[in-house]
């Protein structure tokens, strides 16, 4: 307020061409909520400096009744429309918003006004009518320049206009023989020259020129002119080229004049510039810098946040899939139970051919000798090597080949272990390299179509809401399937429309649903930033029964959502009990980890099946990977040996199922990908080997869901196992997953 109040005082006590006061008019039609502080500085410079000047006294009280009686008529309300801001204000915050025009227009009226008074009161003077047009000229010419800043338009209108003002008040001060204006005129030019090029410089200092005088606008537009074009090649060699062409018009326009008037300060400006340039104590400011490239920035700090998010989710991803191979990987290195037992049997029959005692060992007293076999085979398994001492005494002194054959056996196991650790290895590692490309390229495209704007989309919004009334610099539309808007540099005094009636117009144009638009305020810039909503919600509920006579069910299910996808898994394990658990325990979580991390389905069921064949033994198991997506309304359902699985869509019944193997049993995945669209009501439901064993539990299963009542998740899934027990008597684990589309 109070540097609103000095500047107004300031700009009122500047007199221009033909006696005129435009500047202080100018001031007082372009400002804000501050209208009032520079009305009263401007009043009290025409009482104390201009020695009570009436004419210009009312003309500035005209200009703000003018400006009161415009803000009264367009009735404003709290806030701003598009911000969606109704908060209580005061009365001098809800006037003086009028836009640029009706601003110019109340300082062009109060202008001819005065100037007419002006004409009568001098006898109708041809001085006093030229006096007038160019009075009203220039007031609208620096209202419409001043006004800028106001409307939040950052250009270089307020900043020329503001700069051509002050240099004009301090034209004639002098500072030890040397003219202020005229150094910093030099100075501006340059510095304009060195940030914005030759071209605007040369405007610049041609119209900065003007408040010295006709006679240094072309000496000083060609400083501004040298230096632009020469600033890129040396610094130095601009400066002092430029001043050089523009002192040398100087002597040809001015002679003698010249090197007195001209030179010293140009020299001085030249001399100081260049060094605050060259030692960047005078950094580019943001007001000369383009809303492109401030929107340039955003949207790459934007993306650079984007960026390392999913670097950070990677990460951790392969930090845990890295942990989980390891652990395979530090239990595969042991021989099994069952390799132990075939190794001491193998051992035994080999130096038992030819024995004298055979037929006693294999024949009369075999129980001895499987006994025998399987002290050794527990003791071998539990320590890696056994001795003669661990075998049964009988055996150990009727079989004559003992000590060689507990070396066979402690040879082979050994033997065993080294091309274990060997082909173990090689496997991690080739797992742990085909996993981590696939991450990384799901990755590279998923940022690909995640970041890439798209211009046809860009000219749709720009047309949509210049129909709805918005304002505003710039709007960049990114990704290819899920979209996001930004919108930059909202005029939020201009704008016409509601938040509601924007996302509607959006919506409309790239026929998508968005969600509300978020307001951000960015160093006094308003960004607005809208992306695709989700048209479906997803809920999925699990019943499960064990087997007959086991503890614990073998199967195991898991849902989440993942950037506007909802994901259901359901994972049996071959058998029951505790192994079948930890299979399918173990294959559901690193399904969830590997797709919240950013790889695909595909890929997550190649790990998840190099995972499991990477432990030993028979631990395979089915899989059911569901995927909806919230935001299209499609779906997909990747199935590896997994058992039919059924949509309930009003009263039709669609099965889905695969003729494919579990995942562990190829080296390569065997899988099959179903795909479909969703609709607000549908029920999807998934099944385990135990619920549906053949063609007749999918026929009789089907026309029971043909009738059911899908509204309750957890009563479908009841009755589902309910009825096919009956049928199986719970021979095997049976789990139903229902997941309900809203």
């Amino acid at each position: 307020e109070c540097l609103c109040f000095f500047v107004g005082f300031y700009f009122s006590s500047i007199r221009f061409i033909f006696g005129t006061y435009p500047f202080a008019l100018a001031f007082i039609c372009s400002c804000g909520s501050l209208t009032v502080f520079a009305f009263c500085g401007g009043l009290l410079s025409c009482v104390f400096v201009q020695g009570f000047n009436v004419p210009h006294m009312i003309a500035l009280s005209a200009a703000l009744g003018l400006r009161v009686i415009c803000s009264l008529i367009q009735k404003r309300e709290g806030g701003s429309i598009i911000l969606g801001k109704s908060a209580s204000k005061s009365a001098l915050e809800l006037l003086f918003y009028e836009n640029t025009s009706v601003r110019v227009a109340i300082s062009c009226f109060v202008a001819l006004g005065l100037g007419i008074y002006s004409i009568i009161s001098s006898a109708y003077s041809f001085f006093e009518i030229f006096a007038c047009l160019f009075y009203v000229t220039v007031c609208g010419i620096f209202t419409l320049a001043l006004s800028s800043r106001t409307e939040s338009k950052r250009g270089y209108a307020f900043y020329l206009a503001t700069a051509f003002i002050v240099l004009y008040g301090i034209r004639a001060f002098e500072l030890f023989g040397l003219n202020v204006a005229l150094i910093l005129i030099c100075g501006i030019t340059l510095y304009t020259s060195k940030h914005l090029g030759a071209y605007k410089s040369c405007t610049v200092g041609a119209l900065l020129g003007l408040c010295l005088g006709a006679a240094y606008v072309p000496c000083i537009a060609i400083l501004g002119l040298a230096s632009g074009f020469l600033w890129k090649a040396s610094s130095y060699f601009a400066v002092m080229s430029a001043f050089l062409l523009s002192f040398a018009y100087g002597i040809y326009a001015q002679g003698y004049n010249a090197i007195i008037y001209l030179a010293p300060g140009m020299l001085f400006a030249c001399l100081v510039t260049y060094a605050c340039l060259k030692l960047e104590l005078l950094p580019a400011p943001r007001a000369l810098s383009s809303r492109a490239d401030e929107l340039e920035a955003y949207l790459l700090q934007e993306q650079i946040g984007a960026a390392r998010g999913r670097i950070g989710n990677l990460r951790s991803t392969l930090s845990d899939v890295s942990q989980m191979l390891r652990d395979v990987a530090s239990k595969s290195k042991i021989p099994t139970k069952q390799d132990v037992a075939g190794i001491c049997l193998e051992s035994c029959e080999e130096h038992c051919f030819g024995c004298p005692k055979h037929s006693i060992c294999w024949e009369k007293d075999i129980a001895t000798t499987h006994e025998a076999l399987d002290m050794l085979t527990e003791k071998s398994y539990e320590s890696g090597a056994v001795s003669t001492k661990d075998a049964c005494e009988r055996f150990m002194h009727r079989c004559p080949n003992i000590e060689r054959i507990v070396l066979q056996i402690n040879t082979k196991i050994k033997e065993n272990l080294t091309q274990g650790v060997k082909n173990d290895k090689l496997d991690a590692c080739s797992g742990d390299y085909e996993l981590i490309s696939k991450m990384l390229l799901c990755a590279s495209e998923d940022a690909f179509d995640t970041e890439l704007s798209s211009s046809s989309d860009e000219q749709r919004l720009r047309r949509a809401g210049a129909r709805v009334g918005l304002r505003f610099d710039k709007i960049t539309v990114l990704g290819i399937k899920s979209k996001k808007i930004i919108i930059y540099g909202v005029d939020t005094e201009r704008s016409k429309c509601s938040q509601e009636k924007l996302k509607e117009a959006f919506e409309e144009a790239l026929s998508i649903k968005l969600t509300d638009p978020k307001i951000i305020q960015d160093n006094g810039v308003t960004i607005l930033t809208m992306q695709t909503r989700r048209i479906f919600s997803a809920g999925a509920h699990t019943e499960a029964a064990v087997c007959k006579g086991e503890k614990i069910n073998g199967d195991s299910t898991i849902s989440f959502e993942h950037e506007d996808k909802f994901y259901s898994v359901l994972c049996d394990g071959m058998g029951s009990g505790q192994s079948a658990r930890l299979t399918s325990l173990l294959a559901t979580t690193l399904l969830q980890r590997l797709i919240t991390g950013g790889v695909d389905k595909e890929s997550a069921l190649c790990a998840l099946n190099n995972f499991i064949r990477a432990k030993n033994g028979e631990c395979t198991c089915t899989v059911d990977l569901l995927e909806l997506d919230l935001q299209s309304g499609s779906g997909r359902l990747l199935k590896s040996g997994a058992a039919p699985s059924f949509i309930k869509r009003g009263d039709g019944v669609f099965k889905l199922e695969s003729k494919t193997l579990p995942i562990g049993i190829m080296k390569t995945l065997d899988a099959k990908l179903l795909s479909f669209e969703i609709r607000s009501g549908d029920a999807l439901i998934m099944l385990s080997d135990g619920v549906v064993c053949d063609e007749t539990d999918s026929a009789y299963l089907a026309k029971h869901l043909k009738e059911a009542d899908t509204t309750d998740k957890k009563r479908l899934c009841s009755e589902i196992l309910e009825k096919m027990s009956k049928r199986h008597e719970k021979s095997d684990d049976m789990t139903a997953v229902c997941v309900v589309v809203a």
